[in-house]
C-alpha cells in the first residue's frame, strides 16, 4: 500500500469519528439522557445552567437550586469541604474537583453524593464559562458498606467478650474460697456488663445466703433471707435471666441470672441499675454466657470447703498446694519487715487449651509439669511457689522490689519459649505473667489479686509477655 493510500484511509476513519461526534452533540435525547445521568452544565460569567435531575429527585424545584442555593442544603460537617473546592474551581486554582459529600432532600433526609466537576472554559479573568460535571447519588452504597461495617463491629465486640468472658472464668476457676470466689465472681463481671451493684446469692434448703456484693449499702457477707414457698418455687424453676423493675428502690432495674447445676439451680447472680436500658439483650446474653463460669468457680469453691482436705504437695507439679502456700505466706509475715516490700507472681500458660485440644491431655500435663519446674528453678530457695489452679502459677517473693520481681517475670518467660516437649519438639509453650509489689504489710491475697489483673492485662496485650499492675 502507498503512502497516499495510508492517508486517505486515515483521512476517512478521522472523517467517520466527526461524523459519529456530531451525531452525538445532535442527538434530541442527548440532553435528557446526560441530566438524568447526573451531568450538568454551568456558566459562571452568564448565570446560565442546564442542571442535572437529582434535584427533583430530592424534592426540589429547579428555582430552589438556583444559583449557590444548593449549598444551603450541605450538610453543615460537609460545608467546609464544598465551599473550599467550589472557591478553588471558579478562583481559577483547581480546573477539576472530585469527592463526596452529603445533602439535605426536600423529606429532611440525607443523601451521600459524589461530585466531578471541570472547568472547561474561562473568561480572560478566570470566571468558569464551561463548567462540566457530574453527581451520582450513593447514598445506598454508603449504606451498605455502613451497615457491614457496623455487623463487622458487632462480630468483633461478640468475639471480644467472649475473651473476656472466657479469661475471666479462667481467673474465677483459682479460687477455692467461697467468699473471695463469690467476690471475685463479682470483679471479673464488671469487664462483662454495667451495673450500679450486684450479689452472688447461693440456694441452702429455703433461705438464699449472700457471698457476696457490690454497691449495697450492706456488704456483709453471709447474710441470709428466707425465700417463701412460692418464691422458692418460682427460683427453682428458673432456666433464663429475669428482669424486673421496681421504681421504688434505689436501684429499680434489677437483672437475675441462675446459677445452674446440671438443670438445677444452686444461687443468683443479681445485677441492679438506675437506667432502663443498661441490661439489653447483647448484656444480658454475655451475663448469662459469663454466670455458667461463675457457677463452675462457686461450686467448685463450695464443694472444696464442704468435703475437701487439701494435701500439702500437688500431685502433678510438685509444688505445694494452694492451701499449702497460703498456709506458708501467712508464716512469712512473722519472717519480714512491716516496710519490706514483697512482690506477686501470677504465671498463667499461653493457649493451654489448645494444647490440650491440639496434643491432648497427657502433652498438656507435661507442658505444665515443665513450667512449674521452670518457675520453681528461677526463684530464690526463700521464695514460695504454687499451682494456683488451672494452668496458672502464683509466686510470693518476699523483700524484692517492683524491678526485682520484673526481672524474675522476664527471666522465666523467657527460660519458658526455650522449652520442649521431647515427643512434639513443635509445641512452643509461652506464659503470660504479671507483677505487682506491696509491702509486708499487706494481705498477701490483695498481691495476688493485683498480680492476676496484671496477668489480664499481659493477656489483652497479645501474651507472652509480662505487665506490672
Amino acid at each position: 500500500m502507498q503512502v497516499s493510500d495510508v492517508e486517505d484511509v486515515q483521512e476517512n476513519a478521522d472523517s467517520s469519528r466527526k461524523k459519529l461526534l456530531n451525531r452525538f452533540i445532535n442527538s434530541p435525547v442527548l440532553g435528557a439522557l446526560m441530566k438524568g445521568a447526573g451531568f450538568f452544565i454551568k456558566d459562571y460569567a452568564s448565570g446560565a445552567c442546564i442542571p442535572n435531575t437529582l434535584w427533583r429527585e430530592f424534592g426540589y424545584g429547579t428555582n430552589e437550586m438556583r444559583g449557590d442555593r444548593w449549598k444551603h442544603y450541605i450538610h453543615p460537617e460537609d460545608l467546609f469541604i464544598v465551599e473550599d473546592f467550589s472557591a478553588r474551581l471558579q478562583s481559577g486554582a483547581l480546573d477539576s474537583w472530585e469527592g463526596e459529600y452529603r445533602i439535605r432532600a426536600k423529606d429532611g433526609s440525607y443523601r451521600h453524593l459524589r461530585h466531578k466537576a471541570l472547568v472547561l472554559e474561562r473568561t480572560e479573568t478566570g470566571i468558569p464559562t464551561l463548567y462540566v460535571g457530574r453527581d451520582v447519588d450513593i447514598t445506598d452504597q454508603v449504606e451498605r458498606f455502613e451497615k457491614a461495617d457496623a455487623e463487622r463491629e458487632r462480630h468483633e465486640r461478640r468475639f471480644l467478650q467472649s475473651e473476656t468472658i472466657r479469661t475471666a472464668g479462667a481467673i474465677l476457676s483459682s479460687e477455692l474460697d467461697p467468699v473471695r470466689a463469690a467476690e471475685r465472681v463479682l470483679a471479673q463481671a464488671t469487664r462483662v456488663l454495667p451495673f450500679e451493684a450486684a450479689a452472688v446469692w447461693t440456694l441452702d434448703g429455703d433461705q438464699l445466703v449472700r457471698l457476696a456484693s457490690r454497691g449495697f449499702p450492706i456488704t456483709e457477707a453471709g447474710r441470709r433471707e428466707t425465700v417463701s414457698n412460692d418464691d422458692l418455687q418460682s427460683l427453682l424453676k428458673m432456666r433464663s435471666p429475669r428482669l424486673t423493675e421496681n421504681s421504688i428502690e434505689a436501684f429499680p432495674v434489677k437483672l437475675e441470672i441462675p446459677l445452674l447445676v446440671r438443670g438445677q439451680v444452686h444461687g443468683l447472680l443479681e445485677f441492679r441499675s438506675q437506667g432502663d436500658t443498661s441490661f439489653g439483650p447483647e448484656e444480658i446474653g454475655s451475663a448469662v454466657q459469663f454466670a455458667d463460669h461463675a457457677i463452675v468457680a462457686l461450686s467448685n469453691a463450695l464443694r472444696y470447703r464442704a468435703t475437701e482436705i487439701e494435701a500439702a504437695t500437688d500431685w502433678l507439679t510438685g509444688l505445694p498446694t494452694r492451701r499449702s502456700f497460703m498456709s506458708r505466706a501467712e508464716r512469712l509475715k512473722d519472717d519480714i519487715t512491716k516496710t519490706a516490700p514483697v512482690s506477686a507472681l501470677m504465671v498463667d500458660i499461653d493457649w493451654f487449651k489448645q494444647v490440650n485440644d491440639s496434643f491432648g491431655h497427657a502433652v498438656g500435663d507435661v507442658s505444665l509439669t515443665l513450667v512449674a519446674s521452670t518457675c520453681r528453678d528461677s526463684l530464690r530457695t526463700h521464695d514460695l511457689c504454687c499451682r494456683y489452679g488451672g494452668e496458672e502459677i502464683v509466686a510470693l517473693l518476699p523483700n524484692a522490689d517492683g524491678s526485682t520481681a520484673y526481672a524474675v517475670a522476664e527471666r522465666l518467660r523467657k527460660k519458658v519459649e526455650t522449652l520442649r516437649v521431647r515427643e512434639h519438639p513443635d509445641l512452643l509453650l509461652t506464659v503470660s505473667v504479671g507483677v505487682h509489689t506491696g509491702l509486708g504489710t499487706d494481705d498477701f491475697r490483695d498481691l495476688i489479686a493485683r498480680a492476676d489483673e496484671g496477668l489480664y492485662m499481659a493477656k489483652s496485650a497479645g501474651r507472652n509477655r509480662c505487665e506490672v499492675r
